[in-house]
């Protein structure tokens, strides 16, 4: 057994430099190692970073909803016509044809029957219970007129937003004045209030 160790250790000590140069060797393999895993790992943390902030900015604008004003007037002849005060009665008018008047004031232009329901396809289906509310919860502004800021339709908001393309119609079925409408409802107030 003795011989064997001395043995190996006189093959050692014979060959000193081809022993350092496969230490060497061994070292650098290891630091490439490394530095590949390292290199591997930080790509994959870059991507999983971009993943994120591409998630993040895509999602962001859900948070959002656009609202646009329209000068509402509170008729009396159509909420209350008898001038009851009644919250029942106040709580069954039409409040569809208060928003459809509003719109008309910005699209007068809008007359046939088909153009007005278009009209009424800006705002969100909501925008009547909106009224209906204010005006059961505060009776005293019916009569008067007020300016009230609205949701607008999925597809206002959608095209607010950049999702859909304001220079050419997003489908064939599409009317050309149901496209200007949109585009013109850009340019109207509108807001983006965060939705909770």
């Amino acid at each position: 057994m003795t011989d064997m160790a001395v043995e190996t250790k006189s093959t050692q000590s014979a060959h000193p430099a081809l022993n350092s140069r496969r230490i060497a060797q061994r070292y650098a393999a290891e630091r490439r190692f490394r530095f590949y895993g390292m290199l591997a790992v930080g790509l994959a943390i870059g991507m999983l970073g971009l993943l994120l902030v591409t998630i993040v900015a895509r999602g962001l604008p859900a948070f959002w909803a656009t609202h646009v004003a329209i000068d509402v007037t509170y008729s009396q002849e159509l909420l209350d016509p008898e001038n009851t005060g009644d919250p029942e009665v106040i709580g069954q008018a039409n409040y569809r044809t208060l928003v459809r008047e509003s719109l008309q004031k910005i699209f007068p232009d809008a007359t046939g029957r088909s153009e007005r329901r278009a009209l009424l396809g800006m705002v969100s289906s909501g925008a009547p219970l909106e009224l209906r509310e204010r005006a059961m919860s505060d009776p005293a502004i019916i009569g008067s007129t007020e300016r009230v800021w609205v949701k607008t339709s999925d597809d206002v908001d959608t095209f607010v937003k950049g999702q859909i393309s304001r220079d050419v119609p997003e489908d064939e079925n599409m009317e050309d004045e149901d496209f200007e409408r949109r585009n013109t409802i850009i340019y109207c107030s509108f807001s983006a209030p965060i939705n909770l």
